[in-house]
């Protein structure tokens, strides 16, 4: 069924199954039946977004009747697609009742129904905390009983949500380190699933990342060595697990292992500069180059004892088209706007999305005669960015920049003059707290 699912032909046919059903017919189905159609429509060639939100209503007035099973398969089905304002809406709604659902009986929610809702709001990006913190109460006592891909995509879903911050998600992050950082239970992993893993553990505490990380990095070169035997879909000793990951897996392991910092083996680091030389630069989509760009960049920064770790010349030259792309098409935000035109009043020299030398990263604002980075945080940004934000912090502070983060929302909210006053007292303090260097 999978690999018929896959077809053309029937993506097209799904397509126009999803335009043919109406409201009528998806309430004519049990909720198993409906979120089963929801799952499989999502497959389609275009996918019909106005049958997502035909259901969102449907499934709304019906909540009631949806168990866990339905709500994971529900959340499966929603999180792929572009979900507009109104169905966002159902989905938080979903994700407050399998909340209740979860505090009512912890103890009968099953763990795969569990890895499921959280893999499938973290990817929607729905902001449901309650929902993961019951998720990771519910799930922590039985981590060791858990089968391993259930226990990835568990620790994936709370990993990435945002709220892996949270007592209760870094606790069973904690604790499932110490069934993820035993070599083999790694190796029991797909190629893809360790891939996943090390994403996950990316943002989490440093004690338990750094020992999944090592556990993977072990069983990667022991592999790469012909001394292991990884995953179920190798043959035998011997098997080439970087060679078996497609590009964006590869470019999303580099970026794991540079983003928290911390030590990365650098036999890990040449292991995977190797398979880089073999790959072709139309192999990767943008964003995929830009990851690449950002992992070896940071590590390059991070790592001055490791030599000769660079992207091969035409990977190199793409991924910086890449990143160069993206930094030109970044619109500045009206508050970054708004304060440049406040300091170039006050006689600071200061620029918009202003690129850091000798760094793969953008800031807000620039202040280079100050040396100051200057980030306006939450207006727009997601809580998912705190480990990027992090490595940013870290890697400018390296460099010799003064990084000050402001808390954006309460100033783009006020306008006019009285706005304007309240960024001008801010940005003050900020030069307050930043003299210019000396010499300057």
């Amino acid at each position: 069924r999978e690999s018929l699912m896959q077809a053309p032909m029937t993506r097209d046919w799904l397509h126009r199954l999803s335009r043919c059903t109406t409201s009528g017919d998806m309430s004519s189905l049990d909720i198993p039946r409906l979120a089963h159609l929801l799952r499989h429509c999502m497959r389609a060639q275009p996918v019909h977004t106005d049958l997502y939100r035909r259901a969102s209503k449907v499934i709304g007035n019906r909540l009631p009747e949806v168990d866990l099973n339905a709500a994971s398969t529900i959340a499966r089905a929603f999180a792929p697609v572009v979900i507009p304002e109104q169905t966002m809406a159902f989905m938080k709604r979903l994700a407050r009742h399998s909340a209740v659902l979860i505090e009512r009986a912890p103890s009968d929610a099953r763990l795969g129904d569990l890895a499921r809702l959280s893999g499938a709001f973290a990817r929607a990006k729905v902001h449901a905390g309650p929902l993961f913190c019951a998720v990771a109460r519910a799930a922590d006592p039985r981590v060791r009983s858990a089968s391993p891909s259930d226990l990835v995509q568990l620790c994936w879903g709370l990993a990435t949500s945002g709220y892996a911050h949270r007592p209760e998600c870094a606790a069973l992050l904690r604790h499932a380190a110490t069934v993820t950082a035993e070599v083999r239970f790694v190796v029991a992993l797909s190629p893809t699933q360790l891939v996943t893993l090390a994403s996950a553990y990316a943002h989490a505490d440093p004690d338990p990342r750094v020992r999944v990380h090592g556990a993977i990095s072990q069983c990667i070169l022991e592999a790469r060595d012909g001394s292991c035997h990884l995953g179920s879909a190798t043959k035998g000793p011997g098997c080439k697990v970087l060679k078996m990951l497609r590009p964006g897996q590869l470019s999303a392991l580099l970026f794991a292992l540079a983003m928290p910092g911390g030590p990365v083996p650098p036999a890990m680091i040449r292991a995977v500069s190797d398979e880089l030389a073999f790959r072709r630069a139309q192999s990767f989509n943008r964003a995929q180059l830009r990851q690449l760009h950002l992992a070896t960049e940071v590590l390059r920064i991070e790592n001055p004892n490791i030599k000769n770790f660079h992207l091969p010349p035409e990977l190199h030259d793409a991924a910086r088209r890449a990143v160069e792309e993206g930094g030109a098409n970044q619109i500045p935000s009206a508050l970054a706007l708004r304060a440049c035109a406040i300091l170039s009043d006050m006689g600071e020299e200061s620029a918009c999305e202003f690129h850091v030398p000798g760094t793969p990263f953008f800031v807000d604002v620039g202040l280079p005669r100050r040396v100051i980075a200057l980030e306006l945080d939450g207006y727009h940004s997601h809580v998912r960015s705190r480990t990027t934000s992090a490595c940013k912090d870290r890697v400018l502070r390296r460099m010799g920049w003064r990084v000050d983060r402001i808390a954006a929302k309460p100033l783009a909210r006020d306008v006019g003059r009285a706005g304007d006053a309240a960024l001008r007292d801010v940005l003050q303090q900020v030069l307050h707290r930043h003299p210019e260097p000396a010499g300057t």
